[in-house]
């Protein structure tokens, strides 16, 4: 997860993060154990202005919370992101929406990264 958000920590540092976390090691720990990771991103206000410019002109009147995934997947391969970086982080947050393809439904990831009131 670190890596995916532009971290690179050492081996020492990993052990040491894991060490404070609750065991056995729920997700909600590990979100918790992350936190202080978490607050180092963008506001949610910046991050959703950030997924807002891939929307189409449809999905902004709707204020649907959702974008087309070709296009974010061309810019994190182009940003140095590998395919199946690509495609694990999006997958939670991915929904085929029949005839109109694939889309990521960002406002619930940014929700998950910064809570729904942040």
């Amino acid at each position: 997860m670190l890596i995916s958000l532009g971290q690179e920590p050492t081996t020492e540092e990993l052990e040491n993060m894991m060490g404070k976390m609750a065991s056995p090691l729920t997700f909600s720990a590990y979100l918790t154990g992350m936190s202080h990771n978490l607050s180092q991103l963008s506001s949610k206000k910046e991050l959703l202005a950030a997924f807002e410019a891939f929307q189409d002109e449809e999905a902004a009147e709707n204020n649907s919370g959702v974008i087309g995934l070709d296009e974010l997947r061309d810019s994190l391969a182009e940003y140095g992101m590998d395919h199946q970086d690509i495609e694990q982080s999006l997958a939670a947050f991915t929904r085929s929406s029949g005839f109109s393809g694939e889309h990521f439904m960002y406002r619930d990831f940014v929700n998950l990264l910064r809570g729904e009131d942040n």
